[in-house]
């Protein structure tokens, strides 16, 4: 048998593709970070199952939160269009025709924006006894720990994964008799680097490296305004949609399919519509978190290098410096989005863990979208 120590990167992948043929055009496959979460299928010919005759012994995973809530700013753009289509007299045809009745897919405006939602738990969850089934690193009677971020809708992404890891119920009576521990770390600051799953906030210069907004926007100006027009054109008698309310559109296709299964944003947009919104997004994240931010790499080392010393003392021992014995499921929960280049889209802390590979491709373009797309 041969034994194969593998570092697992794992992302809880919110990938694109393009796919040739309306038919199979999927817009909750290119809705950014507003999609379920979906996998990528294999790279290079790599399968994602462990080869035949091979078993891995320790596994590293790093994960955004599951699904959630918009963030308050994202609501209020929610509740502006809303208003907008509730306070004027129109007519409104074909894909178009349920906006005068549409209503925001948030009820509880206080205390739902940025939190979990259910399919948030649930994706969270379905990670759990995959894993489990996968590496059965874990006995019946044994427990994990694991790592998280301090915002409320991570600590609620590894509390369910720890449900479904370990298939245990919840021991209000006797809170002793609960197998799972998360372990809360702060933001990073005064340069705690790898004692954070949050490292830029440690990093002064590192917003200052961030070009993604500006990127985005340029190439927002080149398509947005032309789907307003088609759309004014075609659809509405009295009512004129502006460039931002397209975008905020384009936004409530994956956000209303995760909260609550409404998919009639999605079908207003034609594909090549979506891989622009898809590319936007993209330019966001390379240049705001990922390759495109000088210090992006530099804030996300410290991690890779932890974990690379653990693989390397290997199971059941400890590396340099350390007295604390590592489980072979090292399970790391975050709450920051990035996207690596090229246009994969991810769930990561602020690491640009594949810097080296990333480095020999070329930056994208932020008046033209890219034809060609890979997958990390």
């Amino acid at each position: 048998m041969i034994k194969a120590r593998t570092l697992l990167l794992f992302f809880i992948l919110q990938v694109v593709c393009y796919v040739s043929g309306e038919a199979n055009f999927n817009p909750l496959q290119h809705s950014g970070p507003a999609s379920p979460y979906f996998d990528a299928p294999s790279q290079d010919g790599i399968p994602t199952e462990t080869p035949p005759g091979c078993r891995v012994d320790q596994a590293a995973y790093i994960v955004r939160h599951g699904s959630r809530y918009p963030e308050p700013g994202s609501f209020q753009g929610w509740a502006n269009l809303f208003n907008k289509f509730q306070n004027a007299s129109y007519t409104a045809r074909g894909p178009l025709a349920f906006i005068p009745s549409w209503v925001p897919p948030v009820d509880d405006a206080p205390h739902e924006p940025l939190f979990l939602t259910s399919t948030g738990a649930g994706e969270a969850f379905a990670l759990g006894v995959d894993l489990r089934k996968r590496y059965g690193f874990t006995k019946g009677g044994m427990n994990l720990t694991i790592w998280s971020a301090s915002q409320q809708r991570v600590l609620d992404t590894g509390s369910y994964f720890l449900r479904g890891y370990l298939s245990q119920g919840s021991y209000a009576a006797n809170p002793s008799l609960n197998r799972g521990f998360t372990v809360s770390l702060p933001d990073s600051v005064n340069n705690t680097f790898a004692d954070s799953l949050t490292p830029s906030a440690s990093c002064p210069l590192y917003a200052s490296g961030d070009r993604g907004s500006t990127a985005a926007s340029q190439f927002r100006a080149t398509y947005l305004p032309n789907i307003a027009t088609r759309l004014n054109q075609h659809f509405l008698d009295g009512l004129v949609l502006e460039p931002t309310d397209i975008g905020i559109m384009q936004d409530l296709c994956g956000f209303s399919a995760e909260i609550n299964g409404d998919t009639r944003f999605c079908d207003i947009f034609e594909p090549s519509e979506w891989l622009d919104y898809e590319y936007a997004h993209d330019l966001n994240y390379y240049y705001g978190s990922g390759p495109g931010n000088p210090f992006s790499a530099t804030v996300g080392f410290p991690w890779l290098k932890a974990i690379t010393d653990i693989f390397v003392a290997g199971p059941g021992e400890s590396p340099p410096g350390s007295y604390v014995t590592p489980a072979q499921l090292i399970m790391g929960f975050t709450v920051t989005l990035q996207s690596l280049y090229p246009f994969a889209f991810v769930q990561v802390v602020h690491l640009n863990l594949l810097f080296a590979y990333l480095a020999r491709q070329q930056p994208p373009a932020y008046n033209i979208r890219a034809r060609r797309l890979e997958y990390i």
